[in-house]
Formats: C-alpha cells, sequence, structure tokens
C-alpha cells in the first residue's frame, strides 16, 4: 500500500489510509519520539486536524510504502527518517486501543492478525465442553 502525501494532508489522512489496510492497527502522531519499547506520553498525543507539513521537519518524499511485511519498528523509524514524525503503532485488543511498546519486532500483517483475534467475539456454539472424569 502506498500513501501519497502532500503538503495539506492531514493527520488523519494518514491515520485513515492506514487503518483501510490494517483495521486492528492505528497510528498515533506525537510532538516527540519514545526510546525502544517505552510508550510515548499521551500528553504529547498531536491532534489529527494538524496538516502533516507543520509538524515534518524534514520531508523527503511524498509517498511512504507500507507492507504487511514491514515490521512495527521499521516503519516507526521510516516515519521519522523520512518525515521527521514521531508515530507509534497501537493495537486493537476487544474496545481498548494497546500501545505497542513489546512488539516492536512484529510485522504489521502479524499485529494486525492478533489485533483481529482479541477483537472477534467467541461464537458460543462453536465452544466445546468436556468432563475430566
Amino acid at each position: 500500500m502506498k500513501l501519497k502525501l502532500t503538503e495539506f494532508s492531514t493527520i488523519e489522512e494518514i491515520k485513515s489510509g492506514f487503518m483501510a489496510k490494517f483495521p486492528y492497527l492505528k497510528l498515533e502522531f506525537f510532538k516527540k519520539g519514545h526510546g525502544a519499547e517505552e510508550p510515548s506520553a499521551k500528553s504529547d498525543q498531536l491532534n489529527p486536524s494538524i496538516n502533516l507539513n507543520t509538524i515534518s521537519s524534514n520531508w523527503k518524499t511524498d509517498e511512504i510504502e507500507i507492507s504487511p511485511a514491514l515490521t512495527v519498528a521499521e516503519l516507526e523509524f521510516r516515519m521519522k527518517d523520512l518525515f521527521g514524525w514521531h508515530v507509534q503503532v497501537f493495537r486493537r485488543s476487544g474496545k481498548v486501543w494497546l500501545e505497542t511498546t513489546t512488539s516492536d519486532h512484529l510485522t504489521l500483517g502479524e499485529l494486525n492478525e492478533i489485533g483481529k483475534e482479541h477483537s472477534t467475539p467467541f461464537e458460543e456454539d462453536k465452544l466445546i465442553d468436556f468432563d475430566y472424569d
């Protein structure tokens, strides 16, 4: 998947494009970066209506290729390297979004599948009871 970017693109447009490909993941943009396996501060989260050019310190391209084989760490690094953006990937788990701090080594495809598994309700008739007697 390629995300096309212009100076008028907003954070929300990037987030929506990303979630169209990975419905159980989301991107959040922050004022500051975070260390390996560290969360980002909620107070540093940027408003989704902000234009991307206002938060870019080193805009190097007008598109980014995002594939399911890309790891979370690689995506976060590319966003910083190509645009100067501090992003964090979140994974859906039921009705909540979990910040990925210890799963940055997983690919986006793997993490999206985990999110799907953790967000799909069990079907009652598919559960099997058995006795240990």
